[in-house]
């Protein structure tokens, strides 16, 4: 089976409120999270924020949390925040464990993200 029958990411530039969304589904392990990596090369762009719907996501290793934590670390170098949003309660589990809950800024919804960075 290839990575992409494991996984898929698909990446949505929005412009109001500014936030380019990752659509995570399938499994976050050694031999799919390269594909993450690959599709957010270059993201955000400055200024703007990452939102994670991780709705469709039922399993994350460590190498998937490696990359969740370079995007981070990308995110705010470019000015912005990232946040994970429906994520399942395995994946949660993997993200709490970690203790990388004190790290994310985690929602419930993509709603509630958009909802959030609108006030702002």
């Amino acid at each position: 089976m290839d990575q992409g029958e494991l996984v898929s990411v698909a990446v949505e530039q929005r412009g109001s409120p500014p936030v380019v969304l990752v659509s995570v589904r399938g499994e976050l392990d050694f031999s799919t999270t390269p594909r993450l990596v690959d599709a957010l090369n270059g993201q955000p762009p400055a200024g703007q924020h990452l939102v994670f719907d991780l709705s469709g996501l039922g399993f994350c290793d460590s190498s998937g949390l490696g990359a969740l934590i370079a995007a981070h670390k990308a995110t705010v170098a470019a000015g912005g925040r990232m946040f994970l949003a429906a994520v399942s309660k395995t994946v949660l589990t993997a993200i709490t464990v970690t203790s990388l809950d004190q790290l994310f800024d985690i929602r419930d919804s993509i709603d509630a993200v958009l909802a959030e960075v609108s006030a702002a």
